[in-house]
């Protein structure tokens, strides 16, 4: 926890910031050690604060970190997915680390936590289209950036995931005013913002995108 809060601030004068990438190492072997995952969270905490910086994460891509933290997704503990997806958001900030998201199924962990936490926590939610937004955050146009549009059935799923999502009509109710009153708050100010530029962004960038929702809303 300490060190979670003490990397936390952007300070370049600090200990922490002066010898990140040697911390970042050693943080490394902790996310490999399963058997303790109140360490490894801890870890991939600390490691979503140092990866704020460029180097920190190089060093993290030459580490495989991007597939420790995709390997996680697969988790049910939800602070898990937290600090990882947190690390996912910030190594998908530089274009040519975004295709590992492809390349070792991200994608698709990414849209099943998103199908499991709409609804249930839209902090989570909102966390995941902030991977996703950085994911897509390329020229459609460009040839070489075809290998990471998203496929079909993914476009498909995202679809109905934002019919169901972006329309405050749609929020459930927990038969508690308060909880429901908290959830439209969260919805509001997490989520919607972010989801809907994703879905902007998608549908103006894929050709494929706007075909379909001509052919299902025709």
């Amino acid at each position: 926890m300490a060190l979670n809060n003490l990397s936390y601030y952007d300070d370049p004068q600090s200990y922490i910031n002066r010898n990140s990438e040697t911390l970042a190492q050693l943080l490394v072997k902790y996310i490999r050690n399963e058997e303790k995952m109140d360490c490894v969270v801890e870890a991939f905490r600390v490691l979503g604060n140092l990866s704020r910086s460029q180097r920190i994460r190089d060093i993290l891509m030459k580490c495989k970190v991007d597939r420790s933290a995709i390997h996680h997704c697969q988790s049910d503990n939800v602070e898990l997915l937290y600090a990882v997806i947190g690390v996912l958001i910030n190594l998908t900030v530089d274009e040519d680390k975004r295709e590992c998201l492809k390349i070792h199924h991200g994608i698709d962990s990414l849209i099943n936590i998103f199908d499991y936490s709409i609804q249930s926590d839209w902090q989570l939610s909102s966390l995941v289209c902030k991977a996703l937004w950085n994911y897509c955050d390329n020229n459609y146009e460009k040839f070489d950036n075809q290998s990471l549009w998203f496929t079909e059935n993914q476009l498909k799923i995202l679809l109905n995931f934002f019919d169901e999502s972006l329309h405050e009509s749609n929020l459930e109710s927990s038969g508690d005013e308060s909880i429901d009153e908290l959830n439209k708050q969260l919805w509001n100010e997490e989520y919607f913002p972010v989801a809907s530029r994703l879905y902007q962004r998608i549908i103006e960038g894929n050709q494929y995108f706007k075909t379909i929702r001509i052919n299902d809303h025709s």
